[in-house]
């Protein structure tokens, strides 16, 4: 239910892809210089791609803040979503930090505990998003949303792994960077899938946390 929901939000209300379209074409254009200097350590590709992950965590903040407008029927300003975004991006980059640090300890213990955090801690970005959490407090937030729902949060999360197979053998198959059309449609495809998994988390967290 949750699946189609977040599809028909992302079909009644589009905008919700243009920040991914605008991920896309920042991750292609790192892909091609990747690409083109393969095997050459370049401290300027370093660089972009650092500020690269700046911006995708910016632009996935600005998705989540654009579909929790349109999930709540708000009217969409993409101003005040950047501005918003823009305010949080500390907090959002310390957040997956301290998120990620948790989850790899717990892979390191064991593989199973490493799932049973990344899934208990999914939340995070959205409750920084939707709810102003602070760092610590996003966590805490995501751990408590979860509980109960682990098992169909997980679920949710493997349908819509499922869902990026295709893409993944796709970008194997026709070598993306080396084409244009190849990767128009590759980049275009993963905007809109990214699009309804935002949208489904989304909607999913704000049912949790009532």
């Amino acid at each position: 239910k949750t699946l189609s929901e977040g599809f028909n939000l992302v079909k009644k209300r589009p905008v919700i892809t243009i920040p991914f379209l605008i991920a896309s074409a920042i991750s292609y254009f790192l892909q091609v210089i990747s690409f083109n200097n393969a095997g050459k350590i370049d401290f300027t590709i370093v660089v972009l791609n650092l500020l690269g992950t700046v911006l995708s965590i910016f632009l996935y903040g600005l998705a989540i803040r654009v579909a929790y407008a349109a999930a709540t029927r708000k009217r969409i300003s993409f101003e005040n979503a950047s501005q918003v975004t823009l305010e949080r991006l500390v907090g959002l980059i310390l957040s997956g930090i301290l998120m990620g640090a948790l989850t790899v300890l717990g892979f390191v213990l064991l593989i199973i505990p490493g799932i049973f955090i990344a899934i208990k801690l999914a939340f995070y970005e959205f409750a920084i998003m939707i709810d102003n959490a602070r760092i610590v407090e996003s966590l805490k937030k995501s751990w408590k949303v979860t509980k109960n729902n682990w098992w169909r949060i997980l679920g949710l999360m493997l349908i819509m792994g499922l869902v990026t197979v295709p893409l993944v053998i796709f970008n194997f198959a026709f070598n993306v960077p080396s084409s244009f059309f190849t990767s128009l449609m590759y980049y275009l495809l993963t905007a809109l899938i990214s699009s309804w998994y935002t949208a489904s988390l989304t909607l999913a967290y704000l049912k949790l946390r009532k």
